[in-house]
């Protein structure tokens, strides 16, 4: 991916590269990192396309990542955003849990 980004043929660009090591970082249970590394690219995940739906599994990785590494307070804002769009018992508990750390 690092080559076709150089190349410019990297359709979404760095932001991809930047998702996948996110997600590996968490998946491997560092959890601070997986923060640092997704927190400026959650406004990018428009860029590597899908449904919201898809692009929603980002934010919730972002929100569990947080959660897990004591930092609530990052992801209050996201959990914010999205209770406004839709009622949802998940983003509540999980804006509960944040408000807690």
């Amino acid at each position: 991916m690092a080559a076709r980004d150089a190349d410019g043929k990297l359709a979404p660009g760095p932001a991809a590269i930047g998702l996948g090591r996110g997600i590996a970082a968490f998946a491997a249970g560092d959890h601070e990192r997986a923060v640092r590394i997704l927190a400026p690219l959650m406004p990018e995940l428009v860029r590597i396309g899908g449904s919201h739906a898809q692009r929603e599994l980002w934010e919730d990785t972002f929100i569990v990542a947080c959660l897990r590494a004591g930092q609530g307070r990052q992801a209050t804002n996201l959990i914010s955003e999205r209770l406004h769009r839709r009622p949802s018992k998940r983003d509540l508990a999980w804006s509960q849990e944040a408000a807690r750390q």
